[in-house]
């Protein structure tokens, strides 16, 4: 995942992820594409890392070393 950036996402801040707010849940996909357009690699306030893009996804699942 060379070229990606980690961005914290805090309470309020500029990704404003919370999957339990009820927009999100109602409609969540505009929060997945203001997510892709702003970072490729997050995390969360409850302190997990989400990864955005496609590419990025499939090297994670596929490699070994993230876990079993």
């Amino acid at each position: 995942m060379s070229g990606t950036t980690t961005t914290r996402a805090g309470a309020g801040g500029m990704l404003g992820f919370d999957p339990t707010d009820p927009g999100f849940q109602q409609d969540p996909y505009q929060h997945y594409r203001r997510l892709r357009e702003n970072t490729h690699v997050f995390r969360s306030p409850a302190g997990f890392r989400g990864i955005t893009r496609h590419r990025d996804c499939d090297l994670v699942m596929r490699a070994e070393r993230f876990g079993e």
